[in-house]
């Protein structure tokens, strides 16, 4: 898993994570570690079909944004289908 910034300001080429992740792994691929910041972000793969069981963030805003594939989400305002480049709070 990457997790440290890039020296130029970049925090991150998803794209280069992605291809540089082993074939078939899931989970977190990425992480946002700077110290000190007020934003967290993670790069999470899943298999088709898989589930993130319903949860709550008490501390922190999550932003869903959509990379690659399709699924389904369900908030408080009902379920809304996820596309590539399509996020969701």
């Amino acid at each position: 898993m990457t997790t440290h910034p890039d020296p130029t300001g970049v925090l991150a080429d998803l794209d280069a994570v992605i291809a540089g992740a082993p074939e078939g792994a899931t989970g977190a691929l990425w992480r946002l570690t700077a110290p000190a910041r007020g934003l967290d972000a993670n790069l999470i793969r899943l298999r088709p079909g898989a589930v993130i069981a319903e949860h709550a963030e008490p501390a922190l805003d999550v932003l869903l944004v959509v990379v690659d594939g399709a699924g389904l989400i369900d908030t408080e305002g009902g379920a809304h289908r996820l596309r590539p480049h399509s996020s969701s709070p």
